[in-house]
């Protein structure tokens, strides 16, 4: 692009002068002049062509003269520069026009040497101009894009991962790439009917406490989470950042969760808050990770069989267990201490899956899982109930008849004809006389059947409501065998 220059002066001849001596400039496209008769013109013709970049004035013009011209550009225009040319190059003019900001003071008669020399340099003060501004222009843009990046995704992410993706050219583009990751799903069990017992703002205030606190433990372990769905959690290890151990920082970071919970229902027993449990699913595997959306709305983010595989799993925990995945396992064997394994089947797999339940670390006392068992108080009268097993969420029929032998605040053994799988769902309702009781629903997963005795069921509550939970408790008291 060619310079652009702006003369200004009143005199007839000047115009032709310079275009004499700027010819071949001109010709090859190197410069493009403008002229103007007096100084109120040429802040009007900078108005309209701001890419004019030096202005050669005279001094004395009709309307505006060239020194108040100078200093009204110098107000206004950053990069501009103005060279004075004039005869009366006395002091006091040039004392003048240096001190309203002028470039260079050129008298006349124009020396066409000065005036090329004069040129050269204040293009090239000009250019320099120009290089700091988009500089600094570039400096803020990044520090206000980069402030708003670690606003949005610090909250979720190590400091390692946001400085990752703001280091990396392509670390925020939209698209991804496949990657082998373990992916992390946890959820809380019965949060939800808390609602109905505490006010919006204690429920809300509850969990955030509960999600600073796994954050905490999440981003400790260079985890980064993707989603934060009410009580659930969904956390990728070993994406954007990758870490070769991915599957143990997932496993660590796990158990430290459920020691975390435990930690968190002490502290808040003190204002009479029931306990939350929650479960944890872990799977590994190869899935696409990337910025995922619009130029106007992106987030990152995990696609692939691998995340629903995971969230599956997670599925089959209750409160204060951890299962993870065949492919899991194969990467943590030699840390992990199982606590048991189970084949299950999964809706749109073909074949069945094995998953492992981990209760902590292989040579670290700290790192286990506590224990929240409950003794089983045998009942002298079995309480009836109703239950039908739930099917993806779906509840199927018929309905069984069964009976609760033994009874605890959180788990039960159920004695029935009908032999249902470990892992199942069930809804159970009360089947007594009390009318008022029996239209109450208690969910509850199936952890176990006696091997010599298949219908007998170990089943663990996921879902109690106050009513059901008194009258339980009032049951034990009234039927507790001695």
């Amino acid at each position: 692009m060619p310079n652009q220059l702006l003369f200004v002066d009143d005199e007839d001849d000047l115009e032709l002068l310079i275009r004499q001596l700027f010819r071949r400039q001109v010709k090859n496209n190197e410069i493009t002049l403008t002229f103007a008769q007096n100084g109120q013109e040429a802040l009007n013709i900078i108005d309209n062509n701001p890419e004019i970049e030096v202005v050669f004035s005279d001094i004395n013009m009709p309307e505006m003269d060239g020194l108040t011209m100078l200093e009204i550009l110098c107000e206004n225009n950053k990069i501009l520069q103005t060279v004075i040319m004039s005869a009366y190059g006395d002091m006091q003019n040039i004392r003048t026009a240096m001190n309203r900001g002028a470039f260079d003071f050129l008298t006349k008669p124009i020396n066409f040497e000065d005036l090329n020399a004069t040129l050269n340099k204040s293009l090239k003060y000009v250019n320099k101009l120009k290089e700091g501004l988009e500089a600094q222009k570039k400096a803020l843009e990044l520090d206000v894009h980069n402030k708003f990046m670690r606003n949005v995704f610090g909250r979720y992410m190590t400091d390692d991962v946001v400085n990752n993706l703001l280091d990396s050219p392509e670390g925020l583009d939209l698209g991804g790439k496949k990657q082998t990751v373990t992916i992390m799903m946890s959820d809380l069990r019965g949060f939800t009917s808390l609602s109905e017992r505490y006010s919006a703002d204690e429920i809300i205030s509850h969990l955030n406490s509960y999600l600073e606190a796994m954050i905490n433990v999440i981003m400790s372990h260079q985890g980064t989470i993707i989603e934060i769905i009410g009580d659930g959690i969904f956390v990728v290890f070993g994406a954007p950042v990758y870490y070769s151990d991915h599957a143990y920082r997932a496993m660590s970071c796990a158990i430290d969760m459920q020691i975390s919970v435990k930690a968190f229902n002490e502290k808040n027993a003190i204002n009479s808050f029931p306990n939350v449990e929650m479960g944890i699913g872990l799977n590994t595997g190869e899935v696409v990770v990337g910025n995922i959306g619009s130029l106007k709305r992106a987030k990152y983010g995990v696609v692939g069989s691998h995340v629903n595989l995971a969230a599956r799993i997670e599925s089959f925990t209750v409160g204060n267990q951890i299962f993870i995945s065949a492919d899991t396992y194969n990467q943590v064997k030699d840390s992990a201490v199982v606590k048991s394994s189970s084949t299950v089947q999964l809706k749109g797999i073909k074949d069945s899956v094995t998953i492992y339940e981990i209760s902590g670390l292989k040579n670290n006392p700290n790192k286990h899982i506590p224990e929240n068992n409950q003794t089983l108080t045998k009942l002298s009268k079995s309480l009836p109930i109703l239950f039908s097993v739930i099917e993806d969420k779906n509840i199927s029929e018929p309905i069984h008849h069964g009976e609760i032998s033994k009874l605890s605040e959180k788990s039960a053994e159920i004695t029935s004809s009908k032999t249902i799988p470990p892992l199942s769902n069930v809804k159970i309702r009360f089947n007594t006389p009390e009318n008022s009781i029996n239209n109450i629903e208690l969910y509850g997963k199936v952890l176990s059947s006696q091997e010599n005795d298949p219908a007998t069921l170990m089943i663990k509550f996921t879902s109690v409501p106050p009513e059901a939970a008194q009258f339980l408790s009032n049951y034990v008291s009234s039927h507790s065998q001695s």
